[in-house]
């Protein structure tokens, strides 16, 4: 199956991700959402140390149990986890049925959303997948991507978000074509202006 899939950028903060398994594997996952600023619950009747760390300062739920449909009542975003097939199958179809967003971690055939090796530098972000095939390649790729964004591109994107509500006011007739015009500066034509 060669499924294809839709690039979509959240706002962190937005999710509230139930992540199913306390294993290293549940805790990556766990702690990459948490960067992102979403809330994250975590269903285990055990955890590793750093999550355990993680639930007594606050920073994440804890539920220290078996994984239950009921769990899914809150959640925005379903992370499946554990050692389990059979439980992480389970957790794949409750959320399916729940119309759910759905990752069944290194299991390609029951995930309905993946998570992309991701770059950030200041207000850019990069995301590279592979649909899932090959996560290694994926980082890869974005490790080597990384490698072109420059000060100067962080600087001109920054200073571009700041100019972003003036430049709406008074190119509004024609932004598009402003917008088309400004992709094709290079990162050098912003050098010696305001803020560059």
């Amino acid at each position: 199956m060669n499924e294809r899939y839709v690039p979509v950028f959240m706002v962190g903060s937005s999710l509230r991700c139930l992540v199913v398994g306390g294993g290293i594997v549940a805790q990556r996952k766990a702690e990459s959402l948490l960067g992102a600023g979403a809330t994250i619950t975590l269903v285990s009747p055990e955890v590793t140390p750093r999550l355990s760390a993680l639930a007594k300062r606050g920073a994440i739920e804890w539920e220290a149990q078996k994984y239950r449909r009921a769990h899914l009542k809150k959640a925005t975003l379903v992370v499946g986890a554990t050692n389990d097939p059979a439980v992480n199958e389970r957790v794949f179809l409750d959320a399916c049925k729940a119309g759910l967003p759905v990752n069944v971690v290194d299991d390609p055939a029951h995930c309905t959303f993946i998570v992309p090796s991701v770059f950030t530098k200041g207000p850019i972000q990069i995301a590279v997948s592979t649909g899932g095939a090959a996560p290694m390649l994926a980082a890869k790729l974005r490790r080597e991507i990384e490698k072109t964004i420059s000060d100067e591109h962080v600087c001109l994107a920054t200073e571009l978000r700041k100019m972003r509500p003036e430049i709406k006011r008074l190119c509004a007739p024609d932004k598009e074509r402003f917008w088309r015009s400004v992709g094709a500066l290079s990162v050098s034509s912003f050098k010696g202006k305001p803020g560059g």
